[in-house]
């Protein structure tokens, strides 16, 4: 046990740091890091091309699902959420948008949910064509614009999960034999079987 001397201390000044801005679990080495991840998912996925095209739009997904939806957890909370096997995996997936941008979506596969996640309904309503083709052909006068957009990382933008769910835990490899990230899931990410109510 002599060898573990010290070991708590190091522990808490890394805790520390965290809650002063310092050091997040996904920027370890992060450009080496996710040129290697960004490599790995192309061949998996079986993308062609340039990695150093899509390296961008995968660390953006991943600062932003970080920033928005995930809380740090102590690195005794991490032991004890690897201990009892209840982190859900993350995976990612790369795609290119018809504009030419190449993004990375962060996404939890819902069939990989414990039900004890459900709250109420998972189906969220929504509108029919023909209620949309009505509305258009209705619409105001001639000077009037009907258009559509699209709202960067939407899922993103919903409320946080109430503080009397359950909580809830994801994990995340970058790469083969790379580190696992685990955290606290706050909120709403693609792929979850309730994300769209």
């Amino acid at each position: 046990v002599s060898y573990l001397k010290g070991a708590m201390d190091l522990v808490k000044e890394y805790e520390a740091s965290l809650k002063k801005g310092g050091p997040k679990l996904f920027h370890l080495d992060s450009g080496e890091s996710d040129r290697r991840s960004v490599l790995e998912l192309m061949q998996s996925q079986g993308i062609e091309g340039d990695p150093r095209e899509w390296v961008q739009g995968y660390r953006e997904e991943l600062d932003a699902v970080t920033k928005l939806r995930f809380g740090d957890l102590t690195l005794e909370e991490e032991l004890e959420v690897e201990k009892e096997g209840i982190a859900i995996r993350l995976r990612m997936i790369l795609e290119a948008k018809a504009d030419g941008r190449k993004k990375g979506r962060l996404i939890l596969q819902g069939f990989r949910e414990p039900p004890s996640w459900d709250r109420g309904p998972t189906d969220s309503p929504v509108a029919a064509h023909s209620t949309i083709r009505s509305l258009v052909f209705k619409g105001g006068r001639k000077e009037e614009v009907i258009s559509s957009i699209d709202v960067s990382t939407a899922f993103l933008q919903s409320d946080p999960f109430p503080k009397d769910h359950p909580k809830r835990y994801v994990r995340y490899r970058e790469y083969a034999g790379g580190p696992v990230h685990i955290y606290e899931l706050t909120g709403a990410i693609y792929g979850q079987r309730s994300a769209s109510m």
